[in-house]
């Protein structure tokens, strides 16, 4: 909802730094939609008031990639491979605006998101999540290892980058 929207200004900030090296792109799930708690218009209403937003302070999302795929609620598997942690998203933003994954980073809110950022070959991810205990950190870096950069933090850090 618009009226849940909260942008922290430590994350503004650290995103107005980033986009001097780095361009940003959205890609996230949205199993609401299939589970009928929100619908696709009320995603993108919500999605122009963030970009919006965003804009105020100079920050532009050059794009944004949804899907609504639940296993448990969709009627259709079409969009399955598009839902992270799958690669689709990222295949094909890939090819539309030419970056290079090995020199990009990945920031989300789930766990998932790390094993995302490892199935696309990003050279980082970022988990913004504060009650991580240690030993679930180590377990994490020791599954995506191959991850050059995991860094759990509760706001996004330009200065790591």
């Amino acid at each position: 909802k618009i009226t849940d929207l909260e942008l922290l200004e430590k994350n503004i900030l650290s995103l107005i730094k980033l986009k001097k090296k780095y361009q940003f792109i959205v890609i996230t799930n949205q199993s609401g939609i299939d589970r009928g708690f929100f619908n696709w218009d009320d995603y993108i209403n919500f999605t122009n008031y963030l970009y919006a937003e965003l804009r105020k302070h100079g920050v532009t999302i050059l794009s944004f990639i949804a899907t609504s795929y639940h296993k448990d609620f969709s009627t259709s598997s079409i969009s399955k491979d598009w839902r992270k942690p799958n690669t689709k998203s990222i295949d094909f933003l890939e090819k539309k605006y030419l970056f290079t994954r090995e020199k990009s980073y990945f920031i989300g809110d789930k766990e998932t998101d790390i094993e995302f950022a490892s199935n696309a070959n990003f050279k980082g991810a970022f988990l913004l999540k504060s009650d991580i205990l240690e030993n679930d950190l180590c377990k994490l870096k020791s599954n995506y290892k191959y991850l050059k950069d995991i860094n759990i933090t509760n706001e996004i850090e330009a200065n790591r980058l």
